[in-house]
């Protein structure tokens, strides 16, 4: 009697028994991570804002990339200050790996000049290998801190 119960439930509520047909968000993992350059900043006011990097980051299992980061905040909140990236400060970052936006090295844009180049090796890395995919990971903003000397 207990089955036919349970048995006539599960055909009356297919979803349970689904596996979701969302993207689920990966885990967040926490990095060292040096900026190397900016690539681009929109910021919007009542939309938010996002800034774009190229940085290097090192993972506490060893990985260590070259990588785009985006960092998405509200208009209320503050951008990441640049002063740190010409000084080359290190920071802590939560990350979480978002795969729709990695691209070949020869498609991440950095502005002409050096203004926004915090590093010289950013764009012989990515000229080294033009067709190198780029991976993309999202900065929890809310989790950035700077690393002490």
């Amino acid at each position: 009697m207990a089955l036919t119960a349970a048995l006539s439930l599960a055909a009356r509520l297919p979803g349970i028994a689904q596996k979701t047909v969302y993207e689920t968000t990966p885990p967040q993992r926490s990095a060292t991570v040096t900026v190397l350059a900016l690539s681009t900043a929109v910021h919007q006011g009542f939309a938010g804002n996002q800034d774009t990097f190229l940085a290097d980051i090192a993972f506490k299992d060893g990985d260590h990339q070259t990588a785009r980061l985006i960092d998405l905040y509200p208009s209320s909140d503050n951008p990441i200050q640049r002063t740190l990236f010409t000084a080359h400060r290190q920071f802590h970052m939560r990350l979480i790996r978002t795969p729709r936006c990695d691209g070949p090295a020869k498609d991440f844009f950095l502005y002409q000049g050096d203004a926004y180049v915090y590093d010289g090796s950013a764009r012989t890395t990515l000229a080294a290998d033009p067709s190198a995919l780029i991976p993309c990971y999202k900065i929890v903003h809310t989790q950035t801190k700077l690393i002490k000397k």
